[in-house]
């Protein structure tokens, strides 16, 4: 098997990237900066430098050249961008490859966050409530209503890159603006109020086959971004592996009405003292708890490049809860620059690292990215 993984700077396709090349896979990776950690990994056997996603054009020409050059078994996406582009332009690349995507009706639903929204709570799925204001003075209207603090929400962008948190009224419409200003594209909506769930993060990360599930995982947050404080964003620096019988039944019952086909992973928070599950997001593609997954016993990378062969797979439903992770760079160092007093928790050092003795030259490329991004204030 031949294997193109999107996204090289994202902690999913190292682990993709290892993964695959530990099972004998042939592994090449597209990023488009040269200092892509996952480059530098021993199992990466090439490493492309792709347009920028912001070019659409060429990023298609750079697709088609690729894809035609070898003979991949399938592409993993990595990020969002990749992954839309991937299901947009399906029709170009399928001749070339196999690709592992719900069909384009699911994918549009699963990642516009307004309309997951709108499908989950019809299927049955607890979802937030949700407003969606046609002007900036709208907003202001409807965040009376729903009740600060809330949150909100554009309808793009991955992890809590467009979701911000207003605790008063008086912070509504500069952040109502600013996240309409990141969503930016031409035609897009206005961004969503959505009530704000306290409560812990969770994970159902999954792979289907035209509707039925051939893999499934769950994780909890031992650790995650808070948006109620005022650093940077950045991904989960710590997390255990989990089961719930009712996390299971709720995201099956969602990827199931989807019709899923493919990888995809569903973001819930469960409620502080109710401890209701209420979705956050679907995000179609390898996600950043892969190597968690990996590590209790669900190789997703390589179960979705068997299924792209080989046209199915066993189910792999069962998997070692208790396995505890933690990523150390970026997400480890920014979430210790914002939270210090992490260092005092022994979550923290009861842990294993994604550090690898035997691949480190992706570490050291992460530590100077990592240190060039605090200096320059990223």
């Amino acid at each position: 098997m031949r294997v193109l993984v999107t996204s090289g700077a994202e902690k999913q396709c190292l682990a993709a990237v290892r993964s695959l090349g530990r099972a004998g896979v042939a592994v090449e990776v597209l990023d488009p900066k040269p200092d892509a950690p996952a480059f530098r990994s021993r199992y990466c056997r090439a490493g492309h430098v792709s347009p920028p996603a912001t070019d659409r054009a060429a990023s298609v020409a750079f697709w088609i050249e690729r894809l035609r050059a070898a003979r991949y078994t399938t592409v993993l996406p990595c990020d969002d961008l990749s992954a839309a582009l991937a299901s947009e332009e399906r029709d170009r690349f399928a001749p070339l490859t196999t690709l592992l995507l719900p069909p384009p009706e699911s994918f549009r639903t699963a990642t516009d966050k307004a309309t997951l929204v709108s499908f989950a709570g019809k299927a049955g799925v607890p979802v937030p409530r949700t407003l969606q204001p046609d002007s900036v003075r709208e907003a202001a209207r409807l965040g009376t209503l729903l009740g600060f603090p809330l949150i909100v929400k554009g309808h793009h962008g991955w992890g809590a890159q467009h979701v911000r948190l207003a605790h008063r009224p008086a912070d509504l419409v500069p952040l109502f603006e600013e996240v309409a200003a990141l969503e930016n594209a031409p035609g897009d909506a206005l961004p969503v109020l959505q009530e704000y769930v306290d409560g812990v993060g969770y994970g159902f990360t999954t792979l289907y086959r035209y509707g039925q599930a051939r893999a499934l995982f769950m994780h909890r947050r031992a650790a995650e971004y808070d948006v109620t404080q005022a650093a940077s964003p950045y991904s989960c620096p710590i997390a255990e592996s989990i089961y719930d019988a009712t996390l299971e039944a709720l995201s099956r019952r969602l990827f199931d009405a989807l019709e899923w086909h493919g990888l995809g992973m569903a973001e819930w928070r469960r409620a502080r003292g109710t401890g209701r599950f209420v979705l956050m997001e679907v995000n179609p593609r390898l996600v950043g708890s892969t190597d968690l997954a990996v590590q209790s016993g669900v190789d997703l990378p390589l179960l979705a490049a068997l299924l792209a062969r080989d046209g199915d797979v066993a189910p792999v439903l069962g998997y070692r809860t208790g396995v505890r992770l933690r990523w150390l760079l970026p997400d480890g160092l920014r979430d210790l620059l914002a939270r210090p007093r992490r260092l005092l928790d022994p979550i923290t050092w009861r842990s294993a690292s994604d550090w690898s003795w035997r691949d480190p030259a992706p570490h050291w490329m992460q530590l100077r990215r990592a240190a060039w991004a605090l200096r320059h204030g990223q």
